[in-house]
């Protein structure tokens, strides 16, 4: 019996002892999102320079239009351009014969930030000066705009 009462004096003091101690505190995170416009990239029109003879100059322009959440600010890239200044890129034309005609373009510090409309226009401006020896033949290429919400 005295081991009983021993026991049970034991398991009381415990049980006492630990309520008294216990720290039991609790903290709340908020959680937040907030679903936004897709970004959508739309070509207004092909750079077209036309028929340029050897050792000359020739620009063409066009534009993108991104469209997106108002009020959201974008990076623009040209992934499989040079760029050899903030706003200025170089690529490759090549023509059937995989001869090369060298281009520049640049987008003409354009905002990056959506207006209300959630739209962006982009422009772009584009020269091309040939060579001496510039193999003849008709040349394409393309441009890529990757635009990416910061």
């Amino acid at each position: 019996m005295k081991k009983y009462i021993a026991l049970l004096s034991l398991i009381v003091s415990s049980l006492t002892f630990s309520s008294e101690n216990s720290n039991d505190e609790k903290g709340t995170m908020n959680i937040t999102a907030k679903v936004i416009r897709p970004l959508t990239v739309i070509s207004n029109g092909d750079l077209k320079f036309g028929k340029i003879l050897p050792e000359k100059y020739a620009s063409a322009h066009s534009s993108y239009t991104v469209k997106g959440e108002p009020g959201a600010t974008i990076d623009i890239s040209f992934p499989k351009a040079n760029k050899y200044a903030p706003e200025s890129y170089t690529m490759f034309l090549t023509n059937d014969t995989n001869d090369k005609l060298s281009f520049s373009f640049n987008h003409l510090q354009a905002p990056t930030t959506f207006d209300k409309t959630g739209e962006l226009k982009i422009p772009i401006a584009a020269s091309i000066t040939t060579k001496k020896d510039q193999a003849r033949g008709e040349y394409k290429g393309s441009i890529t705009l990757r635009a990416t919400y910061q």
